[in-house]
């Protein structure tokens, strides 16, 4: 590079044009100067070099922050347009590096999206003032990766000048152990959505500053949530539409615990999105909890582990008649008792878990309705149910008409499935007459008294 640098003074040199006026005291300008001195010889050719030796004049210039990292500075600028700065950090950084980065740009006024990435084996502290009076509106701060997060400290005055503006404020791989609370957030009055992903020691969030427009809050994969003795829900007194809190380690007690919390608020009112994914749930949450959510249309609690669902457990859902979304994929489930989906009219997610039967007593009067409605139905891939099954004929064969809301899998042999629908009738023809109710196999006591009854004349 300082090769051509030399080659372009010498060739400006030859064209008479005086370096020293492409040196403005003001290194901001330093293009338009340029621009101008190129004007005054009429020289159009010599714009690409004029340009090429401004971009080197200094460490502070964009072209040169954009494309490598000065010696000098902590922070260089990855992009810069008016929809996103990007801006990332080794080690300790000052809010004036920042603030600089921030002025080095023809954009005016406020910015769409900030993406501060910050990565360094010391804790970090985001000073006070960091904007320099810009405002976005949307934050997004990554610090470290998965295996190494980022120990930081905000400052509470960090983010101050963006508070009136900002709607979407997300945190990705940071230790919080370092903050005692998220008064950073405070006075935020648009933000309508906060995340914390991948984050260790939340402790803070028990200390969540009144957030008055917040209607989905996100805490994913973080560390900490489980040692919290409290909930903060009176922060957010709008009423939130949707929660995640999935991969908590929570278990059954702990998310009693939050879940009533939100039902002595106004969110129970207006929380249309439950995300319990992945947790330690080894229950469906009590029906004094879900069935005070009347406006939920989506519940998750895949990824527990909830090995049997009983009777009357998911008949909360009959309080919640906009639930479109009921999602219970690998839970471990063995077992569901008959009548369990009774008042169940959103879809039903079953996949992947350890079912090994189909029975009519608790699946029909679901898949019926969802037929007669065109709501709901039913998924019902990657478990263990053998395609020979008898118990399976109620279904496949006798009412053919309900398979259009079950997308479901049998086993054909131990490492090949087939869809519900392409499985031949004829395959049950050693099944004999099975009434729909019969759920039991030909070798079960309730077969062999069926088969007594008939033989008896008794009608059926």
């Amino acid at each position: 590079m300082s090769f051509l640098l030399k080659f372009i003074e010498q060739y400006l040199t030859y064209f008479a044009i005086d370096v020293s006026k492409l040196l403005p005291k003001d290194q901001s300008t330093a293009r338009s100067e340029a621009l101008k001195t190129l004007q005054q010889h009429q020289r159009k050719e010599l714009v690409v070099a004029i340009l090429l030796f401004t971009a080197g004049l200094g460490d502070s210039h964009p072209l040169n922050d954009e494309t490598k990292k000065s010696d000098s500075h902590s922070c260089v600028c990855k992009s810069f347009s008016e929809k996103s700065v990007d801006v990332e950090c080794a080690n300790k950084f000052s809010a004036r590096e920042i603030q600089s980065i921030l002025n080095r740009t023809d954009f005016v006024g406020d910015l769409f999206e900030l993406h501060l990435r910050i990565s360094s084996p010391v804790v970090v502290s985001i000073p006070a003032n960091l904007l320099s009076g810009r405002s976005f509106n949307r934050i997004f701060i990554y610090c470290g990766n998965d295996s190494a997060p980022t120990q930081v400290r905000i400052d509470p005055n960090a983010f101050r000048t963006t508070s009136h503006r900002t709607d979407i404020f997300r945190i990705f791989n940071c230790d919080l152990n370092q903050q005692d609370d998220l008064a950073f957030l405070t006075d935020f009055i648009k933000l309508a959505s906060l995340s914390l992903q991948s984050s260790s020691n939340i402790h803070s969030f028990a200390k969540l500053p009144v957030l008055s427009n917040l209607k989905s809050l996100t805490i994913f994969n973080c560390s900490g949530l489980e040692r919290l003795a409290m909930f903060p829900i009176s922060a957010i007194p709008a009423g939130l539409k949707e929660l995640d809190l999935a991969l908590n380690m929570l278990n059954d007690q702990k998310m009693e615990m939050i879940l009533n919390s939100i039902v002595s608020s106004s969110s129970a009112r207006t929380l249309e999105m439950l995300r319990l994914s992945g947790n330690r749930l080894t229950q469906i949450p009590q029906y004094r909890i879900l069935s005070s959510f009347t406006q939920l249309s989506q519940l998750y609690l895949d990824g527990n582990s909830i090995p049997s669902i009983a009777k009357g457990s998911l008949d909360f859902s009959s309080q919640m008649p906009n639930l479109t979304v009921l999602n219970l994929m690998n839970i471990g489930l063995t077992e569901v008792e008959p009548k369990a989906f009774k008042y169940v009219s959103a879809k039903v997610h079953l996949d992947v878990n350890n079912l090994t039967r189909f029975d009519s007593s608790v699946y029909k009067q679901m898949l019926e309705r969802s037929v007669e409605t065109g709501r709901g139905g039913l998924t019902f891939t990657s478990n263990w149910v053998d395609c020979s099954d008898c118990r399976l004929v109620w279904l496949i064969r006798n009412n053919r008409h309900l398979l259009s809301s079950v997308r479901g899998t049998c086993l054909t042999n131990s490492t090949n499935s087939a869809k519900f629908e392409d499985v031949k009738i004829s395959d049950y023809d050693h099944c004999g007459d099975i009434p729909d109710g019969d759920d039991d196999s030909k070798s079960s006591s309730s077969w062999f008294y069926f088969f007594l009854l008939k033989l008896v004349g008794v009608r059926l």
